[in-house]
């Protein structure tokens, strides 16, 4: 009787897991040929590797703007994305930026390529999906080959500088970002961002940011940002958008607004747009006195990597530049391999400084 017991419940096990395996087959068959891999190309040379996935049958794709955000602002390099797991002859297709944004809580990148295509991943609508309900996440992680991984969505964090994220119990690696995460019904619920090495987190958009972006239904007004004196970088949520005076499509949301010139103080606001915000922000900087200019010795470990200081790229280190006395230097390091390495560094009275930073393996994607 006991034997009987367990051998029914063994029995029922394996024909529960021989359909949830035959459903993930079903999915991964439908929607596999239409999950693309995308490169940021210049020339010959792969910059950066993605996933991508098609949200319609005329050739639109969501992908990370963090995977293609290079192309956006270099004309040197190209977006091509391949289908590697469709059974026809794997051809490239150029890809453009649609649409674009850069705020880290909507890293997404709408991409057009030319064709006509009769699948497509749907997005899923309504209310987000329960705690342990199940996932498959497709993509080309390390830029390799087509790749499909269940799982469970394990919690919602919320991610300073990022969001509001799914935390999902299935692993994700570079290579994985911009591709789809699928609930059991077939449609896509997230979209790859991010991952903590070292740690169980392995983050997603929720797909209403994407479905938000695509049809902009929270776009409020196109926004002028105006300074005396004029040329000032302009930072939103900590993202450099460019000089002024300078318009900046914005949703309806706050921002964290920058402004900065060199030898003027910066000004640092919460911006607020509501329904009948104005489309216009002045801002009048308050020049600084006595700008002593000092030599800034800059430093990583390992060394080799690119240097940007208010978004204007100087070289690799080490090197030596200018700087002012009591002035903020908004300091980039770039390494292939290392995480992007951020920081803002006030300027002391010496007149020769060394600013040494070592470089960590990468961690989020971004």
């Amino acid at each position: 009787m006991i034997k009987h017991f367990f051998a029914v419940i063994f029995i029922s096990i394996f024909a529960l897991a021989g359909i949830l395996a035959q459903d993930w087959q079903s999915m991964v068959k439908k929607y596999g040929p239409v999950v693309g891999k995308v490169e940021t190309r210049d020339g010959t040379i792969v910059m950066e590797t993605g996933s991508c996935f098609l949200i319609d049958q005329n050739g639109r794709m969501l992908t990370s703007a963090h995977v293609v955000k290079e192309a956006n602002f270099n004309t040197n390099r190209k977006i091509i994305v391949t289908f590697p797991y469709s059974t026809e002859p794997i051809k490239e297709y150029p890809a453009t930026i649609e649409k674009i944004a850069v705020e880290k809580d909507l890293d997404l990148a709408l991409l057009k390529i030319d064709g006509s295509f009769p699948t497509f991943c749907p997005l899923a609508s309504g209310e987000e999906p329960a705690l342990m309900s199940e996932i498959l996440i497709m993509g080309f992680p390390l830029g390799k080959s087509f790749k499909s991984t269940p799982g469970f969505l394990q919690a919602y964090q919320e991610i300073e500088g990022i969001g509001h994220m799914l935390d999902l119990s299935a692993s994700v690696d570079f290579g994985n970002s911009g591709g789809p995460v699928f609930g059991k019904d077939g449609s896509v619920i997230g979209i790859v961002t991010a991952k903590l090495y070292g740690f169980n987190f392995n983050l997603a958009l929720p797909i209403k940011n994407a479905e938000d972006f695509i049809i902009g239904k929270d776009r409020q007004l196109s926004v002028k940002v105006i300074t005396d004196p004029e040329g000032a970088r302009i930072f939103l949520n900590g993202i450099y958008r460019g000089l002024s005076p300078l318009t900046v499509d914005l949703f309806q949301r706050d921002y964290a607004l920058l402004v900065e010139k060199d030898g003027y103080m910066s000004i640092e606001k919460t911006v607020s747009f509501a329904d009948n915000a104005k489309p216009e922000i002045n801002v009048e900087l308050s020049q600084i006195k006595n700008t002593t200019a000092v030599k800034a010795t800059i430093i990583s470990k390992p060394p080799g990597a690119r240097v940007i200081i208010d978004n204007v790229e100087l070289g690799i280190t080490p090197i030596v530049v200018d700087a002012a006395k009591g002035s903020r230097l908004r300091l980039k390091l770039l390494l292939k391999g290392y995480r992007d390495f951020y920081i803002e560094v006030t300027m002391g009275d010496e007149n020769e400084q060394e600013l040494s930073y070592s470089l960590k393996k990468a961690g989020l994607f971004w």
